[in-house]
């Protein structure tokens, strides 16, 4: 049995409470992008006195038909809220927004 327990936990999906989800539009094509983060790699702590931001994410996705660079700055809560952020070359949008169009996959 344990080695079944074994190729349990090898083949168990990844942590979903280390993982946070943005949607992006690119403005130069329309492309609807997703973008998963992970809160321990690309989110780093700010030590600021003066910000009520706890973790900062500077990232700049790149557009995989036109290759437009977005260039992404959000500032989050302790509690991983976004209670800022400031997007060039795209919109930030919801997951509703991204499923539309997107055809189901059977």
């Amino acid at each position: 049995m344990a080695f079944l327990d074994l190729l349990k936990k090898l083949f168990k999906p990844a942590n979903q409470g280390n993982i946070i989800k943005i949607y992006l539009k690119d403005n130069k094509c329309g492309q609807k992008i997703k973008v998963l983060l992970r809160k321990s790699y690309d989110l780093q702590r700010v030590y600021s006195d003066d910000q009520t931001a706890s973790f900062a994410l500077n990232k700049v996705v790149i557009c995989d038909k036109c290759f437009n660079q977005i260039k992404v700055k959000i500032y989050y809560d302790q509690k991983y809220n976004n209670i800022s952020q400031e997007i060039n070359g795209g919109e930030l949008i919801s997951e509703e927004e991204f499923s539309e169009d997107i055809p189901a996959r059977s």
